[in-house]
């Protein structure tokens, strides 16, 4: 199923579109067109997930064979990076499968400019099953040193989330973090 025929599905579905994130507006790009009417419940648990890593960035983190990571400050949450994340987790879940690329074979970096987004360090982390934002830190990411280390690192300073859920098939829900420092010149 095509990404647009899944919200549209959802849309058929009773999915109520989600509010702009931070009052940042939305791209306005191809790329991110319909992806700021985000379901309701998708949207609270990205906001979950980010209550949990805002969290663990106050605490800091020991991140094993990468070290132990004081407080850091807390992340920007970027609409353009958001619409680059939920491209990707509805790909995710469209096509069944947890994959660095797209179905076209782009991956991140090049979702995350298709958005209007320059970073000058841009990471991915994904996952698929985690219901909610405790399981998805607490459980999939944190244990494991290298998105451990991503989430607590005061180098990266933005972040946007995808969360696609309620998914018929055996994994169920699709997880997309992009975490960025951004160009020198952009905002």
């Amino acid at each position: 199923m095509s990404s647009g025929a899944l919200l549209a599905c959802l849309a058929a579905c009773g999915g109520e579109p989600a509010e702009p994130v931070d009052e940042e507006p939305w791209p306005r790009t191809a790329a991110c067109e319909g992806l700021d009417e985000w379901p309701v419940e998708w949207a609270e648990l990205e906001r979950d997930a980010l209550r949990h890593i805002e969290a663990l960035r106050h605490e800091g983190a020991d991140c094993g064979p990468r070290g132990k990571w004081g407080p850091a400050a807390p992340l920007r949450r970027r609409t353009a990076l958001d619409c680059a994340a939920r491209s990707h987790a509805l790909d995710m879940a469209s096509e069944g499968e947890v994959s660095r690329l797209d179905g076209e074979g782009a991956g991140e970096h090049a979702r995350a400019e298709a958005a209007g987004y320059s970073a000058s360090v841009l990471v991915q982390h994904l996952a698929a099953g985690p219901r909610d934002g405790a399981m998805l830190i607490e459980d999939t990411w944190l244990p494991r040193p290298v998105p451990c280390e991503s989430l607590v690192t005061s180098e990266l300073s933005e972040l946007g989330l995808g969360h696609v859920g309620d998914v018929d098939d055996e994994l169920g829900t699709y997880w997309v973090l992009l975490l960025a420092r951004p160009e020198p010149d952009s905002d």
